[in-house]
């Protein structure tokens, strides 16, 4: 019997949480302006989750709504005491939540399994050779639950993923979750 993992995201001050159920469906990095100016830092780092995984939400968020460079309409939920970002949700991904993985405060939090946005990547950080990595963001192939049934598509929608030769380094990114359950 496969034992489930739970785990709690949270703001930087602990009012906003976030409770989920099982691992992430993928885990992703992204170099684009608006994650750096969101996260303060090169790039973001997310993680995907169900929304059949979110257990619980607890305390008061406030909502940001934005375009994203890929089109998406992107809804974040921030605390209004410390201002972190915790969740975010697509438009494109309705069935799915982001959350922001330094929430989780948790060292041994799935890797990424991608890259996107590497066309304004910092010319000083380097990712595994082993990971690919997107000059933009391949959402149509690539998106979880996606993969499969768009396998056929992939080749016509998406450029061929380069492969970096530069150092290993560290990644953040941002999504959605819904607020049930407060």
């Amino acid at each position: 019997m496969t034992q489930s993992i739970d785990r709690e995201a949270a703001c930087h001050c602990g009012q906003l949480r976030l409770r989920l159920a099982g691992a992430p469906q993928l885990v992703s990095s992204c170099h684009c302006q608006a994650c750096q100016r969101r996260t303060g830092a090169v790039f973001g780092s997310s993680s995907f989750f169900a929304k059949n995984q979110v257990v619980a939400t607890a305390g008061e968020h406030r909502t940001y709504r934005r375009q994203g460079d890929s089109g998406a309409w992107l809804v974040f939920h921030f605390c209004p005491t410390c201002g972190s970002n915790v969740f975010w949700e697509n438009a494109r991904l309705p069935d799915i939540v982001n959350v922001a993985v330094g929430a989780f405060a948790d060292s041994d939090f799935p890797a990424p399994a991608r890259t996107v946005w590497t066309q304004t990547k910092h010319a000083w950080v380097g990712f595994p050779a082993e990971i690919p990595n997107y000059p933009k963001n391949p959402w149509r192939a690539m998106t979880p639950g996606n993969a499969r049934e768009r396998r056929h598509d992939r080749a016509a929608t998406l450029p061929a993923p380069r492969r970096s030769p530069d150092p290993p380094s560290v990644s953040c990114l941002w999504s959605r979750v819904p607020t049930t359950q407060r």
